[in-house]
């Protein structure tokens, strides 16, 4: 656990702060995510997450939770994407 947050599993009460969130850290707004989950794939992840005929999430070693196991149809549908090039020049990581 991280001091000053509480980390637990989402529940569609958490859905406009999800969203909140995730609209503040678009790269228009300075932010480094890649990509825009719609609202509707976010509650739909939340509420099927409660499902008791989904597969148990991956764990690690500890048989700790470390993530969620998607089902094909809750995979993301991006819209749109810019992809850049990457190319190391000396020290210097350059777009190609």
């Amino acid at each position: 656990m991280v001091a000053g947050y509480d980390v637990a599993l989402a529940t569609p009460d958490d859905l406009s702060g999800i969203i909140a969130l995730q609209d503040a850290n678009q790269p228009d707004r300075g932010g480094i995510l890649s990509a825009r989950f719609p609202q509707e794939w976010i509650f739909s992840a939340i509420v099927n997450d409660t499902d008791p005929s989904r597969q148990p999430a991956p764990t690690d070693e500890s048989s700790v939770p470390i993530g969620v196991r998607l089902q094909p149809n809750e995979l993301p549908v991006l819209a749109a994407t810019d992809l850049k090039m990457f190319q190391r020049r000396g020290a210097q990581w350059q777009t190609v």
